[in-house]
């Protein structure tokens, strides 16, 4: 009878032994799964092969820090020295916040299955956006493409399928052929109504700095006028284009959340379903409008180059536009009864 025991005792340790080595290869494998350790090395291409700096933003955490071009980013679980620490989020154009210590390994605390937004900037004058969820060792390339108005503001652009989109609003006030589109504030004071048919921007709670964050607002008119709103080299999208952008993101029902900034205070809560996994960084920019709520904080409005068929409304001019809302994660398509109102511009680049 001992026999037999010591033989069960023998074969219940074996078994709590197998256990243990079951437990722990599913703790490491879920340390190993959960605690990446990767580097990120980058690039540059098209209008220039050079990386001066880059800005690397987690959409999951709100955090951001800036590196050189030269540099590589180390992501890793292990907690960052104080003097690594990342900075909160801003709009902002930062600073380099590298360890020299750290040589070229500039290191950022990660959890496996977080967004990053990550930009680089060449030469004072070229912005790209690039989202990642990082599974391995890898380079960026960054597309560097000119996108500059007559006023001389550089854009971010953005790859979103097979389009290339700017990465923020317009914000000139000028068209292409330098003629200045009128003020509205300054077409006011000589005109009774701005019904009239003439081009006009406009500046979010009449606040110049607002164009800084959210861009300008334009009537209809102005981003039809045949001296062109656009950059160079770009052009406001069509009704179609537009759709283009949201099938490509799953289509208008699900496509604003995807489109939508996060990480700011800008839009109201909730900002459902906001992810901004494309890069595009849609803010709640509203519109401007005569004896209405204009929707700061809650809406962003882009006029498409379409105008709507005269046989839907007769003799009542409007055009296309669409629209993302802070309470919901749909691009809305609106046939928009009212081109003197300001809505905000995303240009697209030409094919």
């Amino acid at each position: 009878m001992g026999l037999v025991k010591s033989k069960q005792i023998i074969k219940l340790n074996k078994c709590n032994m197998n256990k243990n080595v079951v437990l722990f290869l599913l703790i490491f494998g879920s340390v190993a799964i959960y605690a990446q350790n990767y580097k990120i090395c980058f690039s540059g291409i098209g209008a220039c092969n050079t990386v001066d700096s880059v800005r690397v933003e987690n959409l999951a955490q709100c955090k951001s820090f800036f590196l050189s071009g030269k540099d590589t980013l180390h992501l890793t679980s292990e907690i960052i020295p104080d003097a690594m620490t990342m900075q909160s989020n801003t709009s902002g154009s930062g600073k380099k916040n590298v360890l020299s210590k750290y040589g070229k390994l500039a290191g950022m605390k990660y959890n496996f299955g977080e967004r990053l937004k990550i930009t680089g900037f060449s030469k004072g004058i070229y912005r790209t956006v690039v989202t990642l969820v990082p599974e391995r060792d890898t380079t960026i390339v960054f597309n560097f493409v000119a996108c500059t108005d007559a006023d001389n503001n550089h854009y971010a652009v953005v790859q979103i399928g097979t389009q290339l989109w700017m990465a923020e609003n317009l914000n000139t006030t000028k068209y292409s052929n330098g003629d200045s589109i009128i003020y509205y504030k300054e077409f006011k004071k000589k005109n009774n109504t701005n019904k009239s048919k003439h081009g006009l921007y406009y500046d979010c709670g009449n606040n110049p700095d607002n164009g800084k964050i959210y861009g300008k607002l334009y009537n209809w008119y102005a981003v039809h006028d045949s001296r062109k709103i656009a950059p160079k080299g770009w052009h406001v999208p069509t009704t179609e284009e537009w759709g283009l952008l949201t099938s490509y993101l799953g289509g208008e029902s699900v496509a604003g959340g995807k489109l939508k900034g996060t990480c700011s205070s800008f839009w109201q809560n909730p900002n459902s379903g906001a992810t901004n996994e494309t890069g595009f960084t849609a803010l709640p920019a509203g519109i401007v409008c005569e004896n209405s709520k204009c929707y700061l904080g809650e809406s962003e409005n882009w006029w498409c180059s379409t105008q709507c068929r005269t046989t839907v409304y007769s003799a009542i001019e409007c055009a296309w536009s669409r629209e993302v809302l802070n309470n919901s994660c749909a691009v809305t398509k609106d046939e928009y009864l009212h081109k003197a109102n300001g809505f905000s511009v995303r240009c697209v680049k030409d094919r």
